[in-house]
């Protein structure tokens, strides 16, 4: 007998009213096949699915048995097919693989390098024939209009799969990207895993769409990223929201890396003024507090050094010792002065050793030249010398004849002997210079002495005033190092005020935008709880509210409900409440839905079997009920309802764990 006041609670259900434009889903199959080779003939056939608009359910029944033994069969309708079937579909549908490399590998060997999904899709209503190899390195391809029927009788020429994915990129999410002026993450790789999330996901939360264990090429995405996806298809974000969300994140991302970077910064930055404090004091500088600003440190750092550098002139004007220092100056300058005399005489006296070797030299040559007299030359006499008389045309020249006899000798032994003077006298100055230069020598030590004694008496005077000069030099490091440090800090701490001051601008902008949806909300907030109460009774309070990061499912009754069960009945009710606004004319969602094996196990038969029964009253706002304008396909180990188990409409396909010809590929791996 039925409970009276649940048939009332099902009299109080939302009326659903499908929007008369929106005549069919946007995208939906029609047909699935699987074939060994791309010919017609039932031996190529592996497998055919047909489907249909509205429910569409696979089912891969468990055992019965009334008693549980050990070692029994424990896969109970699991690793039937029912994942691979889902995902052989989203891999018709774009992504780039079907499975773990491990299958993908297994089902290339099983099947001997080829095997083909082949299905017919609606695209806006629009027949695509679309094909992709399972097993194989043949390439994918698409026909637009064309049928199974027809490629297998070898009646179609292959088209481009990329154009398959530009129609569906045009027909369902153009009016997202139109709407909201969006970008790259409102496309159909974003998409498509929430409309066909993946069963290893357990349907955990919200944005959960894909589990790292399902080894697609699932586009990392932020939680915020897929909130504002799923808000852009509900038609509840809009482009100057979007972009004020850009701007509400990027400041969120700069306060938390500010406060995650500003206490080390700020330590570094008391470190480093606190060590040019303690050095500043150490120099002399006192009266420091220490809560001065570098401006005014820098300052009486300058002053500071001024003074230090008058006090040491001060005491350099001291008259004993620049008396010492001009007489060790004078000393200096007079010694080198000498020293240069000792120098530039050491240059004459060789100059002087060189011309006399020269001329000493050519005597000896004009000598050896046969010269008997040189001092007939002079008269002009023939000096018995054979170069000498063919000059003079007594005998014929001899080429290459020496013409050095025609020098008067006389004259060079004048030079010669002039220059042995010379050098005589130059000799004799550089020992005079010599004497004079260590003289010199003997009292610049002497005068230095005194100068010493005289320096060191005023460098006693101020060796504190020098030693503040040093450590006050030593500085100049560390205040680089404290102008960075808090150049650093201060940076940040400015990035985190502006930060905050525009988050709470853009809140208010966003929180005003926001209530412009108030209505499309409360809306989906009513088709949220419609679900909710068709599957846990009409008792429970369930809401879906928009909040600042996104949307906040609820569920009470007499508090709030929580649970693993309860998250999964929240994730499926949302999505059904989806697919509902846009079968109502609301949003953009393509009316296309998948849902692989949610946790059924995590929650009680009853309620599990009522998402099925609410799916067929979707149905039945149609007034041909097979002329629904979505396609939702859902895989179950749980029986369905009994009216859509073998022989009803809904079930379409049925596995079978325990028998390889009916699991999905009729193969075991």
């Amino acid at each position: 007998m039925k409970d009276p006041q649940s048939h009332f609670f099902a009299k109080l259900g939302r009326i659903i009213k499908p929007d008369k434009e929106r005549e069919e889903p946007v995208l939906w199959f029609r047909e699935l096949r699987i074939l060994r080779k791309l010919e017609a003939g039932a031996v190529n056939e592996v497998r055919r699915v047909t489907l249909r608009r509205g429910l569409n359910i696979v089912w891969a029944a468990p055992e019965e048995s009334d008693e549980v033994e050990l070692y029994g069969d424990g896969l109970s309708g699991h690793a039937s097919g029912k994942t691979l079937f889902c995902r052989t579909l989203r891999y018709l549908l774009g992504e780039p693989n079907y499975g773990p490399e491990a299958l993908e590998k297994a089902v290339d060997e099983k099947f001997e390098k080829e095997l083909w999904a082949v299905a017919e899709v609606f695209v806006d209503k629009q027949l695509w024939l679309v094909a992709r190899p399972l097993a194989g390195l043949a390439h994918k391809f698409a026909v637009k209009g064309g049928t199974i029927d027809e490629l297998l009788d070898g009646k179609l020429t292959h088209g481009d799969f990329d154009d398959f994915l530009t129609a569906i990129e045009d027909s369902v999410c153009t009016p997202v990207t139109e709407a909201t002026e969006g970008n790259e993450q409102f496309r159909w790789r974003f998409l498509l895993p929430w409309l066909t999330r993946d069963q290893e996901c357990r349907y955990s939360s919200l944005t959960d769409w894909r589990s790292s264990m399902a080894e697609s090429d699932n586009p990392l995405t932020s939680v915020a990223a897929q909130q504002e996806l799923m808000k852009a298809v509900l038609g509840l974000l809009d482009a100057k929201e979007l972009e004020l969300r850009g701007q509400l994140t990027a400041a969120d991302a700069t306060i938390k890396q500010s406060n995650e970077d500003l206490p080390g910064l700020e330590r570094t930055e008391k470190r480093d003024y606190r060590k040019l404090v303690e050095a500043l004091r150490r120099a002399g500088m006192d009266g420091i507090a220490g809560d001065e600003s570098l401006k005014d440190l820098s300052e009486r750092r300058v002053s500071r050094a001024d003074g230090l550098k008058m006090a040491i002139e001060s005491a350099e004007k001291d008259e004993k010792y620049v008396t010492a220092l001009a007489a060790w100056t004078k000393a200096v300058a007079d010694r080198n002065k000498v020293d240069g005399q000792v120098e530039q005489a050491k240059i004459s006296i060789g100059s002087t050793e060189l011309q006399l070797q020269r001329r000493t030299s050519r005597h000896q040559k004009m000598k050896a030249d046969g010269i008997e007299n040189p001092a007939r030359l002079e008269q002009g006499f023939c000096p018995k010398s054979r170069p000498f008389a063919e000059n003079k045309g007594c005998i014929p020249k001899t080429p290459g004849a020496s013409l050095e006899t025609e020098a008067n000798l006389g004259a060079i032994l004048a030079e010669a002997d002039d220059l042995e003077q010379l050098k005589k006298e130059q000799e004799k100055q550089i020992r005079e210079l010599t004497v004079q230069q260590e003289t010199l020598a003997g009292r610049v030590t002497k005068i230095f002495q005194a100068y010493e004694t005289e320096k060191r008496r005023i460098d006693e005077s101020t060796t504190q005033v020098r030693e503040w000069q040093r450590l006050l030099n030593a500085t100049d490091n560390l205040f680089e190092s404290a102008e960075e440090s808090i150049a650093s800090a201060n940076e940040v701490r400015e990035a985190l005020a502006t930060a905050i001051k525009t988050k709470d601008e853009i809140k208010g902008t966003v929180e005003a935008l926001r209530k412009t949806h108030e209505g499309a909300v409360n809306r989906l907030s009513d088709a949220f709880g419609d679900t909710v109460r068709a599957a846990m009774g009409g008792k429970v309070e369930p809401t879906a509210t928009l909040g600042e990061r996104g949307f906040i499912l609820s569920v009470k009754r007499k508090g709030e409900l929580s649970g693993a069960a309860l998250e999964t009945i929240k994730v499926l009710a949302f999505d059904l409440a989806a697919l509902v606004l846009s079968i109502e004319g609301v949003g953009h969602h393509p009316r296309f839905l998948i849902h692989d094996g949610p946790r059924e196990a995590d929650m009680a038969r009853v309620i599990y079997e009522r998402f099925f029964l609410y799916s067929q009253k979707l149905e039945q706002c149609f007034e041909d009920t097979d002329q629904a304008n979505f396609q939702y396909i859902i895989t179950t180990t749980t029986h369905p309802p009994k009216t859509m188990r073998e022989g009803s409409k809904w079930l379409r396909m049925s596995l079978n764990t325990t028998k390889t010809d009916e699991r999905f590929l009729k193969e075991d791996f």
